[in-house]
């Protein structure tokens, strides 16, 4: 699949700031228009952790079992606008919005951040990403429109969340109480359960 065809989106939950990707529209190596342009495939790969006990003084590893670990996530793009003021404020934007908190706070601002995107069959897809290193900036000397940048981040699970949610609700747990009808017929009504199940689902594809 070409992801470099896709528009990511990075957002800030806590600041409400978000920035977005936009794909290179040619392949020798210049983008058209202005914004925030990717200009190489963008990298999705997992870290694999292994169980594994050396053999001293003979050939091969005791191997036990192996797990994907966090995935690394890298992109490489351009910031390309008519002026300098307008390249260093969308620099200062990418900043802010991948910056660390002084003081993180669980599930509140501890540094993830929102990534999402539409694939080619329109299906939404997200991760909670954290930057992994101080993005990298370059310029070449004298140009005052284009500015380079690398972009690292990782995430603490390897998969890819769907954006799509499904709940199910009303399935039934075990019965507590029932009540019977004033009038005759051989039945009662249930009246409470316990422990209602409900399935709540976001689907994930393959890592």
């Amino acid at each position: 699949i070409n992801m470099l065809s896709y528009t990511f989106q990075l957002k800030n939950e806590y600041t409400g700031e978000s920035i977005k990707f936009k794909p290179c529209l040619t392949f020798d190596g210049y983008a058209s228009g202005y914004g925030v342009i990717l200009n190489a495939y963008p990298d999705f790969s997992n870290a694999i952790k292994n169980t594994e006990i050396e053999k001293y003084g003979q050939h091969g590893i005791w191997d036990g079992f192996s797990f994907y670990g966090k995935k690394n996530i890298a992109f490489q793009g351009i910031i390309k606008y008519s002026t300098l003021a307008k390249v260093i404020e969308v620099q200062n934007l990418l900043k802010r919005i991948t910056n660390l908190p002084p003081q993180p706070v669980d599930n509140t601002n501890d540094g993830y951040i929102k990534l999402s995107w539409t694939d080619i069959n329109g299906d939404d897809w997200y991760m909670k990403v954290k930057i992994d290193q101080d993005i990298q900036f370059g310029r070449d000397v004298g140009d005052r429109s284009l500015l380079n940048f690398n972009l690292n981040l990782k995430a603490e699970d390897p998969y890819i969340y769907s954006d799509t949610n499904y709940q199910q609700t009303g399935l039934l747990g075990w019965r507590q109480g029932m009540v019977f009808p004033m009038f005759f017929v051989p039945l009662g009504v249930n009246i409470l359960y316990n422990n209602v199940i409900q399935i709540y689902q976001k689907g994930t594809v393959e890592s």
